[in-house]
């Protein structure tokens, strides 16, 4: 449940999938002759069938139907609808064709890397053809068929080079690092030097902004693309318009990426930079280049007081849960849609406890239930399973670490978090906007700690 700085991904989600037709250019052709599919355009989801459970021997693409658009090219960005079956079942299990929201990837080394038969699939092929995508299955819940409709196939500009500017860290990481700039929608073309192996957080400027100085008192967009440093391929590209962005704050960002947001301080909304953080054990080396595009007034959260905490239940203000049955399942009631959730911390504890004293270090082990204030969503809840779940308080949204600390074991809460506390204006899943737990804290334990070695 932590809430971090995310950089937002790109949507290639080629996880699960499913697939007809005109011919198999890539893979297995026995195990994808069964796929067969009735196309109904970009706003339709198509009808698909195939023998269950599909087997392949190998990644497979096979072509359901030619498009007549632009040809896709090397380094060009393709967007796409996405219908996904289960592979066993034949059932479908995710479509974006209704809902009109197109998805992107990149034609490039990077989409070879990550599926080479979708990179050899759609080669020479058009806007408005539709694919079929076949993974190999390990196991068999990972079977699955994917159909792309490609909705628009947009070459790549050409690039000119971003005046470097203002260094913050390790200046010998940033050095010889340089950015192309080629337009709003396209990531900059980031150089590094690939036997990188950053020691310390670094970051660098390039070009500049012209919009609204950038202030503590902030939260900024950013258009935001991941580069692993090894190999200079993005990885994860939210330039794109229609991309979900990153909205930090920058107080969040003084805490949790301080050379970041030394950065951007004072800086102009438009401003470029390069992010280079330490690279962690383990782990590739990467670098961020970001955008700023937009600013807007933030207003930092704030715990309530136990009495501004009761003028808003007095005031009609606050939600009020009750519990159901013998295994006390928590219902909910909001109060009326014109009452807007308070953007400050509301704990307000239902039923005291009698036991230890929890810390903001602690393991917490509790029940709970959580709705999300705006749609009135239980998007989680433990109550019916019967067993109360264990969650380090140190790795948990920032609304549950300052809501349960204090409190007692035994004691039974309702936490109201303003998002910005919560998942941020991204969210997940159902869990959107502010939110709304009802917590029954049953146990605490220290931190669990590792020997040094």
């Amino acid at each position: 449940m932590r809430k971090k700085f995310i950089i937002a991904s790109a949507p290639l989600a080629l996880l699960l999938a499913a697939c007809g037709g005109v011919s198999t250019p890539v893979g297995d052709k026995s195990g994808s002759d069964s796929v067969k599919a009735e196309l109904k355009g970009n706003d339709t989801a198509p009808n698909v069938t195939f023998d269950t459970p599909i087997k392949v021997s190998e990644d497979t693409v096979k072509i359901l139907g030619t498009g007549d658009g632009e040809e896709i090219k090397e380094g060009d960005r393709v967007t796409y609808r996405l219908a996904a079956f289960d592979g066993n079942t034949g059932k479908s299990v995710q479509e974006t064709y209704s809902t009109k929201k197109d998805a992107t990837l990149v034609y490039n080394d990077a989409l070879k890397t990550q599926s080479k038969a979708l990179y050899d699939g759609l080669a020479g092929q058009k806007k408005g053809a539709t694919v079929a995508y076949i993974p190999k299955a390990e196991t068999d819940d990972q079977r699955g068929v994917m159909v792309l409709t490609i909705t628009d196939v947009q070459h790549a500009p050409s690039y000119s080079d971003m005046k470097a500017g203002a260094q913050f860290g390790d200046k010998a990481t940033t050095d010889k690092v340089t950015a192309q700039w080629a337009a709003d929608d396209w990531a900059p073309k980031v150089s590094i030097d690939k036997a990188l192996k950053p020691a310390k957080d670094s970051a660098r400027l390039f070009g500049e902004g012209s919009g609204e100085t950038i202030t503590d008192d902030m939260k900024l967009t950013l258009k935001t693309a991941l580069i692993d440093i090894a190999t200079g391929q993005v990885s994860q590209d939210a330039y794109p318009n229609g991309s979900t962005p990153a909205k930090p704050a920058m107080p969040d960002l003084k805490t949790e990426m301080p050379v970041l947001y030394q950065a951007l301080k004072g800086q102009k909304v438009g401003q470029t930079v390069v992010y280079i953080p330490k690279a962690a054990a383990g782990q590739k080396p990467s670098a961020m280049v970001l955008t700023v595009t937009k600013s807007e007034a933030y207003h930092a959260p704030k715990v309530l007081s136990k009495d501004e905490v009761k003028k808003l239940r007095d005031a009609g203000k606050l939600p009020t849960i009750k519990e159901n049955g013998a295994k006390k399942v928590p219902s909910i009631t909001f109060p009326d849609k014109s009452v807007k959730a308070p953007q400050d911390l509301v704990v307000e504890v239902v039923k005291e406890g009698t036991g230890a004293v929890i810390k903001e270090t602690d393991t917490v082990t509790a029940n709970y239930s959580g709705w999300a204030w705006d749609s009135h969503k239980n998007f989680d809840q433990n109550f019916t399973a019967g067993k109360p779940t264990e969650f380090s308080l140190s790795q948990v949204i920032k609304g549950w670490t300052k809501g349960l600390t204090g409190q007692k074991v035994g004691s039974t809460v309702m936490i109201v978090v303003p998002k910005d506390w919560a998942y941020g204006d991204a969210g997940q899943g159902d869990a959107q906007g502010d939110l709304v737990f009802y917590v029954q804290i049953t146990k605490t334990a220290a931190a669990k700690t590792t020997a040094a070695k």
